[in-house]
């Protein structure tokens, strides 16, 4: 099984490729560097479209896509694990597994961490995002990861802002959250002045090219984007929008391009795979976020790699990310971003693309972080048996995790128990 050297981990999530966002290039970039440091690495998320089956994707990785319907926000169906127990233990078992690690709140990762302890795997958590802490929601939240976490025997976030939002609402110890931040591979990041198009609008002048990638959502602040793009060219004539991602908020940006007739000054390029991805941010000057919530923009890493200067909401981890010559923040407001576009436009060649790309190389590595999450996968195998806690202390930690919450996570643990004693 396990050596206290070399793991098999089978990552489990919602999110994975050839969707696009920060925590598919997560999981997809861990992967890859643990194979390079001599772990055996599968994934298992669920059919996108013609992927089904097993696949293996760019870099060798070894992917199994479960033909599970999703719902409209690219989740599972959650059944308590029923639909799912069938693929993850049959992965376990083809795969000799020994470490399950679930990634982000999702329908996968909340019922592969019951299901993997129950299956006799050491099981690991990384938390990419951050919510909020009130709210009739929150509370139940709250109480569901509580009581799934009880499964769970190493907790990772993706910044300090995460690992302390995790705390305030879950309750966890901070003690018990390892902090393993994001990572580029600065090796496919890489500045290239040459890729900047179109270098001038129609009428001649020379333009400033604005990238946005992410997934178009109210939490990537998607309605702040359609507010402050009009204000900005209106301002600045010689700056040029580049959105890329695709979501249901795609429409109100159609709506503001439309209503405002920005066509000409705004492109709006879909889902770009993440081959792509290099070259649509070195078409540009400045990196836009405008998330209203984020644990750790991995899409800002990429993009000051590739030589941009990168603009953000003050939110979550960002700020853990960069110094300000390289990073800019303002408030998640209208004017606070506009403000901030038009001073980054007035210095948009500050240091230069390959200053940038220099100070991410030599503090944001994949095999740092790899190294940093196969030492907690050597902690939480030191101890021959799986077992985080016995199965009558998991019970009462899920019956104390709230009424509702915690009730509910009792029963699907105890039907998954039935499950897999009789399949």
């Amino acid at each position: 099984r396990c050596d206290g050297r070399s793991h098999v981990v089978c990552m489990v999530c919602d999110f994975f490729h050839p969707s696009i966002g920060g925590v598919e290039q997560h999981v997809h970039a861990l992967s890859l560097a643990l194979l390079r440091l001599g772990h055996r690495v599968v994934v298992l998320t669920h059919q996108y479209g013609e992927w089904q089956g097993v696949r293996v994707v760019p870099g060798g990785l070894k992917v199994y896509y479960a033909p599970l319907s999703t719902t409209i926000l690219g989740c599972v169906m959650p059944t308590g694990g029923l639909f799912l127990l069938p693929f993850l233990r049959e992965v376990v078992r083809r795969e000799h597994v020994t470490v399950v690690h679930t990634h982000a709140l999702c329908t996968m990762a909340m019922e592969s961490t019951s299901l993997a302890s129950l299956l006799g795997c050491h099981v690991v958590h990384t938390q990419h995002s951050n919510f909020e802490v009130s709210g009739v929601l929150a509370r139940l939240q709250a109480a569901m990861e509580r009581s799934v976490f009880a499964h769970v025997h190493g907790l990772i976030a993706v910044s300090r802002a995460a690992r302390d939002n995790l705390c305030a609402r879950s309750g966890i110890a901070i003690t018990s959250i390892r902090v393993i931040p994001n990572a580029v591979d600065v090796s496919s990041f890489v500045p290239a002045p040459q890729n900047i198009w179109p270098k001038r609008l129609p009428d001649g002048t020379r333009c400033i090219n604005i990238v946005f990638l992410a997934r178009l959502v109210r939490r990537k602040g998607i309605s702040l984007l359609a507010s402050i793009i009009p204000t900005v060219c209106k301002l600045r004539p010689d700056v040029y929008f580049i959105i890329g991602g695709d979501g249901p908020k795609r429409r109100e940006l159609e709506a503001m391009i439309n209503c405002h007739e920005l066509h000409s000054r705004v492109e709006l390029l879909g889902s770009v795979p993440p081959s792509e991805v290099p070259a649509m941010l070195t078409r540009g000057q400045i990196f836009l976020s405008t998330s209203l919530t984020e644990a750790y923009c991995i899409a800002v890493l990429e993009a000051v790699s590739c030589g941009l200067l990168g603009i953000s909401t003050r939110v979550g981890g960002v700020a853990e990310i960069f110094p300000p010559h390289v990073l800019q923040l303002a408030e998640p407001e209208e004017m606070a971003l506009v403000s901030s576009i038009l001073k980054a436009v007035e210095h948009v060649q500050g240091d230069g693309p390959r200053s940038y790309h220099d100070y991410v190389a030599s503090r944001h590595s994949w095999v740092a972080v790899a190294s940093a999450t196969a030492l907690v996968y050597d902690e939480i195998t030191a101890d021959a048996s799986p077992t985080c806690a016995p199965r009558g202390q998991i019970i009462w930690k899920q019956l104390v995790a709230g009424l509702n919450g915690g009730a509910l996570a009792l029963v699907v643990s105890l039907l998954s128990t039935v499950l897999i004693a009789v399949q």
